[in-house]
């Protein structure tokens, strides 16, 4: 695929973001949206809520998720999960969503997440099952070779080392998921939970629910740093439709060089064609990369600290 047709891919990419944070107990039932056990698989509508700028919450949902700690009596967890989201309007929903979690006293902790899922549709439209197979490869390797820099741009260096959910660690099943693909399977790093999972597509390439799931992200109410994570997995998207030769291995690996992996990637998505075709992206990017910034020092700092106390090992999370 040329950089023309993978940028229109890109427009036509769908997208979807969940995201666990902690949510006012009052106010959620006050707005109909209490979870428990029961919503599992069938979270409420937020079709009757409206946001500040008088636009309805239809792209969203408000479902369980028993990992969300609430330490306070007047907090209830509440995993929210978008529609299916594509193009500006998505970028435009996200920024609406977020901004009006943050109006209604939303928080995170440590036990909350961000994940983001991305349709494969467009990533492999007119290939054939080994050109598609390939394309999920590449799109696991531009991952790993990026791990630093989409890690630190969270600033939480503890869910890069210690992560249960959205492991780091991937040296030891980097062939198993090239041999996966030499089988015309599709390429994985085992269970679901890995920083970037691929295990959504084992129903094909076309299906509804056929997505690139990205894990890395903490969980936040920051509208800049979601929008950023969105347009570091499309970079990703991006990059393993266009690429010709890919690598596990990229510059700046290690978490302590956190910061300068970050910051070449946010100099090379300000200018990139793939992102500068939306609007909002242009009207936040600065700021969105300030912000990234400032999570990726803090990120590096820790990373730091840790590995001269002896805690973590640098070199094994390459």
């Amino acid at each position: 695929m040329n950089s023309q047709q993978a940028k229109q891919a890109i427009a036509k990419m769908t997208f979807g973001i969940e995201i666990e944070c902690r949510f006012p107990r009052d106010t959620a039932r006050s707005l109909g949206i209490m979870a428990n056990s029961s919503n599992w698989s069938r979270p409420h509508s937020m079709n009757h809520i409206q946001a500040e700028d008088g636009e309805m919450l239809t792209d969203w949902l408000a479902g369980y998720d028993s990992t969300i700690r609430c330490t306070e009596a007047n907090q209830t967890g509440i995993e929210f999960k978008s529609k299916i989201l594509k193009g500006n309007k998505g970028f435009e929903s996200v920024v609406r969503f977020f901004k009006w979690l943050n109006h209604n006293g939303a928080s995170v902790d440590a036990s909350c997440g961000l994940h983001i899922h991305l349709g494969v549709k467009e990533m492999v439209k007119g290939q054939d099952i080994d050109g598609s197979i390939e394309t999920i490869l590449k799109v696991l390797k531009s991952a790993n070779s990026a791990k630093t820099a989409i890690f630190a741009q969270s600033g939480s260096a503890r869910r890069y080392f210690e992560g249960g959910w959205a492991k780091a660690r991937t040296a030891h099943l980097r062939s198993s998921a090239e041999e996966r693909a030499k089988d015309k399977l599709v390429p994985c790093f085992g269970c679901k939970y890995f920083f970037i999972n691929t295990r959504n597509i084992d129903n094909g390439f076309n299906g509804r629910k056929a997505t690139v799931e990205f894990r890395a992200f903490a969980g936040t109410t920051n509208y800049l740093k979601v929008l950023n994570h969105l347009s570091t997995c499309l970079t990703i998207a991006h990059t393993a439709m266009v690429i010709k030769r890919s690598s596990w291995e990229g510059r700046n690996q290690t978490a302590d060089k956190g910061y300068k992996a970050f910051d070449s990637l946010a100099k090379y998505m300000s200018n990139a064609d793939h992102l500068t075709q939306f609007p909002i992206f242009n009207t936040y990017k600065r700021k969105m990369f300030k912000v990234g910034r400032l999570m990726a020092e803090k990120f590096v700092m820790t990373a730091n600290r840790w590995a001269t106390n002896g805690r973590v090992d640098l070199e094994q999370y390459r």
